[in-house]
């Protein structure tokens, strides 16, 4: 009886928890509902654009668009067969239930500061034995970080805000693996495949950690090795199973179409000095002032730290010195490694292991009383806050995007805002970042007159009716003889079932690598229409099994 009585005041408690991040994380976010604008980091208008593209699909009936036909000028490129796209149903779930498109954008970024807190706060007490002082600490720590502050509000590439909910899950669930007598696989392939489903690149980043846990394990050389290796098998498995939808898309889309990939940039171009990054985080910037403030406390507990703090607090720094020019990032430049774009990016993890660090700091220095704790837990709020108020300020002179952007007047790529009146002005013509992402190689050359919805008749360039539909297009065409071809303003990725006034044709490639067929004499109705090969739509079903299994799964180690 004690036991259950035990079990319900820790549950009420870890609710208490969980209310608590839910509250946080809204009232965190007042200024931005107030203030009403969105501010355009590199990827906003990316990102806005393929929420579009799964809300309009979502009102038309459709459910997964496999093309981005309402958005990204309607060229249909399958862009969320190449960037992950589930957590982005729920920014465009809520424009559903929330009339403005901007608050709906900011309830959407309330939620990924919510979830980050929670799984954060989770994995800590299962690494601290249900310690939750500790675990909320560390909870803070890393999701009110200065790292995730800039992924969101100044880079808003909410796929690396995604992806950064679940490292907590992919560094434990890797460390459970060999260092704990319950070796924790499934929260590994559940954290690995959130990263998956939400950030390729992350995924690049997050996998090298793990292998680097990996090393150290082996090294160690702990007992069960074997047993633990079998561990780590189940775990990529499982992920295998969980991820099948996306990794089939990704690599049958690239297979059956040469693609010009995501811009790569020369690494050593794109790290930070060390003074650099110290001065940006003494103004609570990239790593932020309270690691930093800990770093530099380091060395006064040093002796006091256990071994397996001391390997966090080294992994943690050690990534800080990744991203300046100490390491030679010019050896990587022709691997992988390349595709991460910029080292800079690894301060994210950092943020992690130092969140670690610093709750493990507190330890040493025996500050437990809640009347010292209190100030402690206030520290990360007021400095997310601080940031708020330097982001409205050094933002406020940005231009406001009140009119349509066209080919003789496009939108800047950053540095601009936009309000909830004027928010369609991001979905329309777009040759912002990303917008000829994973095109067929050749196609930018023709990028100018695709974006503005030209077709070819006999290489002549016209203008032509179009509606839109989700995972295809229907074009007007109208010609006084039989036999001539007409080019569509359609990327062809090879996977399509194309109609002439209900009848099914052939297509071919143009040299615009666009949809090309031949028409019949008078009016032509072209219809386009994606379809998805049989293995991804196995794909999608052998991954809702995997997640069905997953949830058996946890349900069954809980009894």
């Amino acid at each position: 009886m004690r036991n259950i009585k035990k079990s319900i005041n820790f549950f009420r408690n870890d609710l208490a928890v969980y209310f608590f991040f839910a509250l946080l994380s809204t009232v965190l976010m007042l200024p931005f509902y107030k203030h009403n604008l969105l501010n355009a980091g590199s990827d906003m208008q990316f990102h806005l654009n393929r929420i579009n593209e799964i809300y309009q699909n979502m009102r038309n009936g459709g459910f997964f668009p496999y093309l981005s036909t309402y958005s990204f000028n309607h060229m249909g490129t399958p862009l969320n067969l190449l960037y992950p796209a589930p957590f982005l149903f729920v920014f465009a779930a809520l424009r559903f239930v929330i009339s403005n498109p901007v608050t709906a954008t900011y309830a959407g970024i309330s939620l990924i500061i919510f979830a980050a807190l929670s799984v954060t706060y989770f994995t800590g007490m299962k690494y601290w034995d249900k310690q939750r002082r500790k675990s909320l600490l560390c909870a803070l720590f890393y999701g009110l970080s200065a790292s995730y502050f800039e992924v969101i509000f100044q880079s808003f590439d909410l796929g690396e805000a995604f992806a950064m909910i679940f490292l907590p899950l992919v560094i434990y669930g890797t460390y459970s693996l060999f260092f704990r007598d319950k070796a924790e696989w499934v929260l590994l392939a559940l954290g690995m495949s959130g990263v998956i489903y939400s950030h390729v690149l992350s995924t690049v980043i997050y996998v090298f950690y793990a292998l680097i846990i990996l090393v150290i394990a082996l090294v160690a050389a702990r007992a069960k090795v074997r047993q633990r290796l079998q561990s780590l098998l189940y775990a990529v498995l499982l992920t295998s199973c969980l991820t099948a939808f996306f990794i089939v898309g990704f690599v049958t889309t690239i297979l059956k179409t040469h693609l010009a990939i995501t811009q790569v940039f020369v690494l050593e171009d794109h790290t930070d000095g060390l003074g650099t990054l110290l001065v940006n985080s003494l103004n609570n910037e990239q790593l932020g002032i309270l690691p930093l403030f800990f770093i530099f406390l380091l060395p006064l507990v040093w002796r006091r730290l256990k071994t397996e703090a001391k390997v966090i607090a080294g992994i943690g720094l050690g990534t800080c010195l990744l991203v300046t020019p100490a390491f030679p990032w010019g050896m990587l430049q022709n691997t992988p490694f390349a595709f991460i774009q910029f080292p800079t990016r690894l301060l994210v993890v950092a943020s992690l292991f130092l969140a670690v660090t610093m709750v493990n700091v507190f330890a040493v220095l025996q500050i437990s009383a809640k009347k010292k704790l209190i100030p402690v837990f206030l520290l990360p709020l007021l400095l997310f806050s601080g940031n708020t108020y330097l982001f409205f300020n050094s933002t406020k002179n940005q231009p406001l995007i009140n009119y349509q952007p066209n080919a003789s007047r496009k939108m800047p790529l950053i540095n601009f805002q936009v309000g909830s009146k004027d928010f369609n002005n991001l979905l329309g013509y777009n040759a912002g970042v990303g917008s000829t992402d994973y095109w067929p190689q050749g196609s930018s050359n023709y990028a100018a007159e695709l974006f503005a919805g030209t077709a070819l008749i006999d290489n002549k360039k016209v203008q032509i009716e179009r509606s839109l539909q989700p995972n295809g297009a229907t074009f007007e065409v109208f010609v006084a003889k039989k036999g001539k071809a007409v080019d569509l303003p359609m990327l062809n990725y090879h996977t399509y079932t194309v109609t002439i006034n209900g009848k099914v044709v052939s297509y071919t490639n143009s040299k615009r690598n666009t949809i090309k067929v031949k028409l019949q004499h008078g009016k032509n109705q072209i219809k386009v229409t994606y379809q998805p090969t049989a293995l991804l739509v196995w794909s999608k079903y052998l991954s809702l099994l995997a997640a069905l299994g997953t949830i058996w799964l946890l349900f069954k180690k809980r009894k």
